[in-house]
């Protein structure tokens, strides 16, 4: 957890820095990820996100999303394997906006990078034995390009909303767990490349406008 540690420590000294002459903004929204790798799992969850405008054009901060644990089922003739994937991504990110931060409409290029905590479970059953295991339970440097909007409904608050290709690094190989040759293989990686679409609503705090 060291590298999450630093990139925690380095968002808060950012926004001591910044939140003096710059105005922040508040995220706060649902979202959805879709992996496109070897793990396609479909998960919902949610984020929040903190980000300072500097000048107009520009803004940087950080967020967290959270993608609780969801569950699947495989199941044969005389066994059942469940496996569940739950995952929390850590990010700083960097903005830049194509219009004025006081336009209505606001479409902004970025990009994230911190890190995502993944979790795989695996249990197989066959009625006589049960083998629990635990597969890449661990961190990943994550890089996320991303494109969005915001949609003033007011001077202080809004709507957004962003879609975000996610890739993460050092997850190893993708291998298979065959539980002794009985039952169906099945992969055992992380969700190590993802889509995440999200939207929510914005508040902007006081400050140098």
């Amino acid at each position: 957890m060291k590298l999450t540690k630093i990139l925690l420590m380095s968002a808060l000294t950012l926004g001591i820095s910044s939140a003096a002459n710059s105005q922040a903004q508040i995220n706060l929204g649902g979202s959805y990820l879709k992996g496109t790798g070897d793990n396609d799992a479909s998960l919902w969850g949610g984020g929040v996100g903190l980000k300072f405008f500097l000048g107009d054009k520009f803004a940087v901060g950080g967020n967290v999303g959270f993608y609780p644990k969801k569950t699947g089922e495989v199941t044969g003739s005389g066994y059942d394997i469940t496996y569940s994937n739950n995952l929390t991504t850590i990010a700083g990110s960097l903005e830049y906006l194509f219009t004025d931060k006081k336009s209505v409409i606001q479409p902004y290029l970025g990009a994230d990078a911190g890190v995502s905590l993944s979790t795989i479970n695996y249990t197989y059953n066959d009625g006589v034995n049960s083998e629990i295991r635990n597969k890449n339970n661990g961190q990943y440097f994550l890089v996320g390009p991303k494109l969005g909007v915001n949609i003033g409904l007011g001077q202080a608050f809004g709507i957004f909303g962003q879609a975000k290709y996610n890739l993460t690094f050092g997850s190893g190989d993708n291998n298979s767990i065959n539980w002794g040759g009985v039952g169906p293989a099945i992969s055992e990686k992380p969700v190590d490349k993802f889509f995440t679409f999200d939207a929510g609503i914005y508040i902007r705090l006081a400050g140098a406008r």
